[in-house]
């Protein structure tokens, strides 16, 4: 499992990338305009069990095989009308992803291999953890 907290840097982006696969062993990449608390994780028995602390749970998978995915490029935007703002974009290092997110709506869009993209929109509470699951063909 790999945990990060993101904030606001003024590191260019290649030494933020470098030194995050420094300290955390990993490619995990991300960038936020908000402190996010924020991780991805892998398929092993360890990391299937849910940390219910985050407000999010992202799981990106196959539809037809159910066959988790790995590697997916995606971005958090706040979904205020007439008013969106990124605050999270990042790659995936295992299948899920938590965020913890404040109350509000928010629209999610995850791309594939490059090309095939998903989008879903979502509201955080604060009571529960939202669970939002995007599959492709």
């Amino acid at each position: 499992m790999i945990q990060i907290t993101i904030r606001k840097l003024a590191l260019g982006p290649t030494l933020f990338l470098v030194l995050s696969a420094f300290l955390f062993g990993s490619s995990q990449t991300g960038q936020a305009l908000d402190d996010i608390r924020v991780f991805s994780t892998g398929i092993g028995l360890e990391e299937r069990q849910p940390d219910t602390s985050y407000s999010a749970q992202f799981v990106f998978s196959e539809r037809k095989s159910g066959s988790l995915l790995t590697d997916i490029q995606f971005s958090i935007s706040t979904d205020t009308p007439g008013r969106q703002q990124k605050i999270l974009e990042m790659d995936s290092a295992g299948p899920w992803v938590f965020a913890d997110l404040p109350p509000g709506r928010y629209s999610i869009r995850a791309v594939r291999n490059g090309a095939a993209v998903q989008s879903a929109e979502f509201t955080i509470s604060g009571e529960k953890q939202e669970k939002i699951v995007l599959s492709w063909e």
